[in-house]
């Protein structure tokens, strides 16, 4: 009943607006309904209160969900002088570090939130991506298990298990871990993606089926048909064309490397 909860830190706050305990509350209700105003409000408590190391926690974890991520990793490391044996904290500031790609320092943070607390599968499975990530896919699938195990109902914990299946050439479990991920968040574009991708490797899967799940795919993703639109160029069938090709896989790609010497007028 976040409406409701708010309405009464509200109210709290009118009387006490120096309480970083109900600033803090409040930042934590307005980060449930992903309301960017929770960093405004999580930046009063720290003021109020700097050395609140759960603060700077949460104003961490408001900073990763808008435009300004580069601040959250600096609120990790405060929440963690102020309290060293801060699990979630660790967890951060290792996310942070994995989406800038610092993957051997995502991994020591990891572990640190795992030492604490070794039974939650949102640590493993962010260790299990950030050890796909660096290629070590035997450390990756056994934190992918364990992610899957201890939180079963995590969107993330499957789509990490079917991107480590899918690293290791698994393609048909990798296809059950993104259906399962697509039953949890059934709007995200990549995972559906991804699910296509996997199915295309597996050994025997009909045709149809197949065909069937890009069709579902284009329902709920591809835009309407463009209208007609009248080009000004000229209509000659004899006069020469230009060609143009237009791919997302043309860069650090399989894709982009097998087509550059035929589009190319360099023979390297």
């Amino acid at each position: 009943r976040l409406e409701q909860a708010l309405a009464v830190y509200d109210e709290g706050l009118e009387h006490d607006a120096l309480s970083a305990e109900l600033h803090n509350n409040r930042g934590n209700v307005l980060l449930a309904q992903r309301n960017l105003e929770a960093i405004a409000t999580f930046r009063r408590a720290a003021v109020i209160s700097p050395h609140l190391g759960e603060i700077h926690n949460n104003l961490g974890n408001a900073l990763m969900s808008g435009p300004e991520q580069d601040e959250a990793g600096p609120e990790y490391r405060r929440a963690l002088a102020a309290r060293q044996v801060f699990a979630e904290a660790h967890n951060g500031l290792g996310r942070w570090m994995h989406d800038r790609e610092r993957y051997a320092e995502a991994k020591k943070a990891l572990e640190a939130a795992l030492k604490v607390k070794p039974d939650q599968g949102e640590f493993h499975a962010n260790i299990a991506a950030t050890l796909r990530a660096s290629g070590d896919l035997d450390r990756a699938i056994v934190h992918a298990r364990s992610a899957v195990a201890l939180a079963p109902a995590m969107a993330e914990a499957h789509n990490n298990m079917a991107s480590v299946m899918l690293a290791l050439g698994d393609s048909e479990n990798a296809v059950v871990h993104y259906g399962r991920t697509l039953a949890l968040v059934p709007g995200v574009l990549e995972v559906h993606r991804n699910l296509l991708t996997s199915m295309l490797y597996v050994a025997g899967l009909s045709t149809v089926r197949l065909f069937a799940e890009h069709r579902r795919f284009a329902a709920k993703f591809a835009a309407a048909p463009a209208a007609a639109v009248a080009f000004a160029n000229a209509r000659d069938p004899d006069r020469r064309l230009t060609i143009g090709y237009l791919s997302s896989d043309f860069r650090h790609h399989p894709i982009s490397r097998n087509v550059w010497p035929w589009i190319s007028d360099r023979e390297d």
